[in-house]
């Protein structure tokens, strides 16, 4: 995205107007323009456009709904195994936290909305427990929702073998741990 000093820059130039000459034609000082297209000053939307309709061009704003992932939306990403068990599709979690991890602005927004009753008290807590470390990590109030979601007193622990059932209590989040789901930390969150 273009800055405002580089519209402002872009269109002067296109134009064939020096800094002078555009502040003479728009009214205002040059070093009103010279600090503008430097980025010394944030020009008011008013400002910019002004300077702009004197090159020919109109600013142009435009708001766009941003696709932000919503933890809601995995409460339906599980099947029961042949034991009729939960199975989480890790995948879309996966996916999830990656998206996270690159726009770590989407934790509030992306954890607010609550999910709706998955069928498994186990995926309801999964979900609690990562919306908790989401808005822990980035010292964020836990969402309202998660408070309502009654912790399993049964334990889920990711199939393996002792060994990595042993890795995966010494490594779950204590998020999860609180709500006795226990994975390795880096099955969800992948370590960078």
């Amino acid at each position: 995205m273009a800055t405002p000093a580089d519209l402002l820059r872009d269109a002067r130039i296109t134009a064939g107007l020096s800094i002078r000459e555009l502040a003479e034609c728009a009214g205002v000082a040059a070093s009103t323009v010279v600090r503008i297209e430097s980025g010394q000053v944030d020009p008011t939307i008013g400002m910019l456009s002004k300077l702009l309709d004197m090159t020919g061009c109109q600013l142009s704003l435009a708001v766009a709904n941003q696709s932000v992932p919503s933890i809601a939306d995995l409460s339906t990403e599980w099947r029961p195994d042949a034991d009729g068990q939960p199975r989480p599709r890790w995948t879309a979690f996966r996916s999830f936290l990656d998206q996270l991890h690159r726009h770590p602005e989407w934790s509030a927004p992306s954890t607010s909305r609550t999910p709706a009753p998955s069928g498994s008290l186990m995926i309801d807590n999964l979900l609690a427990g990562i919306a908790e470390k989401i808005r822990d990590d980035c010292d964020l109030p836990r969402p309202k929702w998660v408070g309502k979601v009654r912790p399993d007193d049964s334990e889920w622990i990711s199939p393996g073998t002792p060994r990595l059932q042993k890795r995966a209590r010494a490594t779950t989040p204590p998020q999860l741990a609180a709500r006795n789901i226990f994975l390795t930390a880096d099955s969800l969150w992948r370590i960078r």
